[in-house]
């Protein structure tokens, strides 16, 4: 399974290839076909132009089984990018009138357009969220529940044009007419949150050789400081659940305290549902 991995999420925009002109369905098939097939790895190729007031999806899934539906993906595909991990990142229009019964698939990956919790997803097939908190994985999904799942949580899982499709835009200097008017910044104020979790849950979240919470630190670039179990507790006193807890210590600005917790929650959600998978 390929990860987004920031490209080409990213970078949808670079090296797009034009799309095809207003012509007969069966011809417009065959130019795909062939325009796809030929498609280097991290291009991208426009199939269709958007549309204004338009939702869009993001989605990932292996190439060769793309390629293989490709012919029954009907007029919702919008554009297509080839990546180097051997899948296919799609954007399609998120209303399923525009969807042709594409068929199942072995798994496909949902792009979330924000940080999210479980209790804000709203799906009844089976998913995970990835560790990176960025996409939701949907394993075996037919097209019909792929649609379902959009409208259920299409604030969390759609875009507009303007976030999905277009280039970053530089923003324009101020005009010159007007004096800019300049004032020392403060500093970000650090605030700090403990976390009472149990050893365990401790333990899963440091990783083999501290990797997992030190990408968790590098993601949210907040300070995370994990307090041991005092060594000077009774035997009894060590039975007791309240000395089996340890104490997480994050420190940062807000937006890193925020990110930080969501990581460690979407970490421990997808260790407490599937222990022995990892994404």
């Amino acid at each position: 399974m390929g990860d987004f991995a920031g490209e080409p999420l990213q970078e949808l925009d670079v090296n797009c290839l034009v799309g095809l002109e207003e012509r007969s369905s069966a011809a417009k098939t065959t130019g795909l076909v062939a325009r796809i097939d030929t498609l280097p790895s991290r291009r991208s190729y426009v199939v269709r132009e958007t549309r204004v007031g338009e939702r869009y999806m993001v989605l990932e899934a292996d190439w060769y089984e793309f390629r293989s539906q490709l012919d029954r993906l009907g007029a919702s595909l919008v554009r297509v990018t080839r990546t180097a991990n051997g899948t296919a990142v799609l954007v399609l229009y998120a209303s399923a009138q525009e969807w042709e019964p594409f068929g199942s698939w072995h798994w496909i990956r949902v792009r979330l357009n924000r940080l999210v919790s479980y209790s804000q997803l709203h799906i009844l097939v089976p998913y995970l969220v990835s560790a990176d908190s960025k996409s939701v994985v949907l394993p075996q999904i037919t097209s019909r529940q792929l649609s379902e799942v959009v409208s259920c949580n299409s604030s969390v899982l759609t875009y507009g044009d303007e976030v999905a499709l277009r280039p970053a835009v530089s923003w324009p200097a101020v005009s010159q007419t007007v004096a800019p008017v300049s004032a020392p910044q403060a500093a970000p104020q650090a605030h700090t949150q403990e976390l009472h979790l149990t050893k365990a849950a401790v333990t899963y979240l440091i990783g083999t050789a501290g990797e997992r919470i030190e990408t968790t630190r590098l993601c949210s670039q907040a300070t995370i400081k994990v307090f041991p179990i005092s060594k000077r507790l009774s035997a009894s006193e060590q039975n007791h659940p309240r000395s089996q807890q340890q104490t997480l210590a994050l420190t940062g600005t807000r937006h890193q305290l925020a990110t930080a917790m969501a990581l460690l929650e979407t970490q421990l959600n997808l260790h407490y549902q599937a222990p022995n998978h990892q994404i």
